[in-house]
């Protein structure tokens, strides 16, 4: 068992992202109906624009969707086990890539069964402000390797013999 505590969060729906992703998308169709002068692409790319609009609603912002992620426990280690709302866990590592603001937290882990990284997006509003804070306190804090024994007797060897001067 690691000397490090490990963090448990269970992020829920979240209105602010969900209207962050729908002004995005509203944008993206007003560029498309401006700007192309393609009269017949412009409702196959509005269209592809309102599924991508639902899809992420569905999984980032609402969690609704079978593949929402629901809960995230995280390792001292990076170690990151994922919960998916009608899926089974998987475990995975959490990556250097991951961003961490003010009002928005995104995980990028590396999934044992997946090629590309999973981002989960965690805003704000999506948790309890006391879960959130200690969620980005453990994320700019936490150690990316823990000491190992033979680290912790180096120091403790180094200290012994050069003890402070003054």
């Amino acid at each position: 068992m690691s000397q490090y505590a490990t963090l448990t969060v269970q992020p829920g729906a979240s209105r602010g992202l969900a209207g962050v992703l729908v002004a995005a998308h509203l944008a993206a169709v007003a560029v498309v109906w401006l700007t192309l002068s393609k009269w017949w692409l412009l409702w196959p790319l509005t269209m592809v624009i309102v599924v991508s609009l639902a899809d992420v609603l569905a999984v980032h912002a609402l969690r609704t969707a079978r593949r929402a992620v629901i809960r995230v426990d995280l390792g001292a280690d990076a170690a990151v086990s994922v919960h998916f709302r009608d899926m089974l866990p998987a475990t995975g590592r959490l990556l250097g890539s991951s961003f961490v603001s003010f009002r928005l937290v995104v995980l990028r882990v590396a999934l044992a069964n997946r090629h590309f990284p999973l981002s989960i997006v965690i805003e704000a509003s999506s948790l309890p402000p006391e879960d959130f804070r200690r969620l980005r306190v453990w994320l700019r804090w936490r150690p990316l390797h823990p000491p190992t024994s033979t680290a912790m007797q180096l120091g403790a060897s180094m200290r012994r013999d050069n003890p402070p001067t003054g």
